[in-house]
Parts: structure tokens; sequence; C-alpha cells
């Protein structure tokens, strides 16, 4: 139990020294977060994530598709078992 608790301290540690360096430290004239925010605001980042968010809207809908095929198969399969009669001598 202590060994658990060790270790969430640990972690929550190494965020906040990670958090830290991301935010404050300068790598050149800027931090991490200033570089991250300029390579995230060019063009090509943008159509980066339109493009993602297009594919995950694809996604989506194969997973619907399946998930809609699926739970109609198994309707299919529980109506069909419910309508086989039962041998009561067995």
């Amino acid at each position: 139990m202590i060994r658990r608790a060790l270790s969430g301290l640990f972690s929550l540690f190494v965020l906040v020294v990670l958090g830290y360096l991301f935010f404050f430290v300068p790598l050149g004239e800027r931090t991490l977060y200033d570089h991250v925010s300029r390579i995230a605001a060019t063009p090509e980042a943008e159509e980066l994530g339109r493009d993602a968010e297009r594919a995950s809207e694809r996604l989506e809908e194969v997973v619907r598709e399946r998930i809609n095929t699926d739970a109609s198969i198994e309707t299919e399969t529980e109506t069909e078992e419910s309508a086989e009669p039962t041998d009561p001598q067995n």
C-alpha cells in the first residue's frame, strides 16, 4: 500500500517537472510550448488536423455500421433460436 502511494507521488512529481519544463524553460528564444504552438499554427499542421478529423469521421461511420450489423445478426439469431420448437422428450 505504501509502495503504491510512493509510486503515485513519484508519477505526480515527474508530471509536475515535465509541465514546468514544457511551459517555462526556454529552448533557444522560446519555450517548448511556444515552439509547439507555432508549429501547430502552420497551414500544413492545420491541413493535417482537418485530414485527421475526416479520417476519424469515416472510421466512426464504419464502426457504427459494424455495430448495427452485429446487433441485427444477434437479433436474428435470437429470433431463430426462440422460434425453434423444443422437444419435450429430451
